[in-house]
């Protein structure tokens, strides 16, 4: 599974981003990734070597931007953002390992 340059987004592309650090308010904690909805970015740490790992990452943080686009966002508690972008991260995940999903880069 390759890991996108950009993901698609009504509101055109967003970049995926490879960070050494991301911020986090615990340092003991690390964050594999971040939606940065200001920046309209996605970031996904360079400690986060296994393939799979980062592709499911990407996938988590693009399901925030879809959920931020849409406006569904507004109506969950972070829990529940957060257990909806898991869900989806492993099933598109699940179908790119099975060969029946291909995410290609988004274009302008």
């Amino acid at each position: 599974m390759r890991i996108p340059k950009a993901l698609y987004s009504v509101m055109g592309p967003i970049p995926v981003e490879r960070l050494d650090v991301i911020e986090h308010e615990n340092p003991a904690v690390l964050v594999m990734g971040r939606w940065r909805a200001a920046e309209r970015a996605v970031a996904l740490s360079r400690e986060v070597t296994d393939n799979a790992a980062a592709f499911q990452t990407v996938m988590h943080e693009w399901t925030h931007t879809m959920l931020d686009d849409s406006g569904v966002s507004q109506f969950l508690t972070r829990e529940q953002t957060e257990a909806v972008c898991d869900a989806v991260a492993a099933v598109l995940t699940a179908a790119a390992r099975a060969g029946v999903l291909i995410i290609r880069d988004a274009k302008e």
